[in-house]
């Protein structure tokens, strides 16, 4: 079965949150549909047909027009990690109301300094049942997505040299990724760890959710990145 007119729309434009000349940029595979959603992207599409600029929104205008208002008082589990890493490296505080407010005020949004984008612009679903109905689902869509893939990297890669971010922060589960991470940034990358090239710092992260990752762990990457920035 072939992507839907929303699906190949998302597939292909839409790339997260924020705006391209931001400082900070962070980049992950997809983003995660909500759990009402059930596999269905429909009122993802419309909301960023509606707010789309140049592939981005603004993070809560766009959760706003998909009826998610609870990152307003609720600090995001995943945002929250990276949200702490950045915070980090600009030696800010880091407790939780600081980071509430950052992802409030600053996080994706269209006037701020973040921008939150994807390798994918088809969000997953996180349920194993909805993973499995993925899967079945875009099974006929391999090589479409595969190409439409390709065209993403290359856009991400010609968007970061025109801009050229102070720093870029990749995530995702494994190592495997890192072939994508490698091709985007155009230099070689260490996993859990910081790379300079040209004028912008590049971080490859694990997932904030990945299983078994330490709280030390991620202090470590924290102290790394702050003590570069000091170089």
């Amino acid at each position: 079965m072939p992507l839907t007119e929303d699906e190949l729309y998302l597939a292909e434009n839409c790339y997260g949150y924020g705006r391209q000349e931001a400082k900070y940029w962070v980049v992950g595979l997809e983003e995660r549909l909500s759990p009402g959603d059930r596999g269905d992207r429909t009122r993802r599409a419309h909301a960023f047909r509606k707010l789309n600029k140049d592939g981005l929104c603004d993070l809560i205008d766009f959760h706003r027009e998909i009826g998610e208002d609870r990152w307003l008082t609720e600090v995001q589990h995943t945002w929250g990690r990276l949200i702490w890493l950045l915070k980090n490296y600009l030696r800010e505080d880091l407790g939780y109301s600081s980071l509430l407010r950052y992802q409030n005020h600053h996080w994706g949004r269209a006037n701020g300094d973040i921008c939150i984008t994807e390798l994918s612009g088809l969000p997953a679903d996180s349920s194993a049942a909805g993973r499995a109905l993925d899967r079945e689902r875009f099974k006929d869509c391999k090589r479409q997505l595969d190409e439409i893939r390709m065209k993403r990297i290359e856009g991400l890669r010609r968007k970061i040299q025109k801009y050229e971010p102070e720093l870029v922060v990749f995530y995702g589960y494994g190592r495997t990724q890192g072939k994508y991470w490698k091709d985007i940034a155009m230099t070689e990358l260490a996993y859990d760890d910081v790379v300079k090239s040209g004028n912008t710092m590049f971080v490859w992260s694990p997932h904030p959710n990945k299983h078994g990752r330490r709280k030390e762990e991620w202090k470590d990457l924290g102290r790394k990145l702050a003590e570069t920035i000091r170089r």
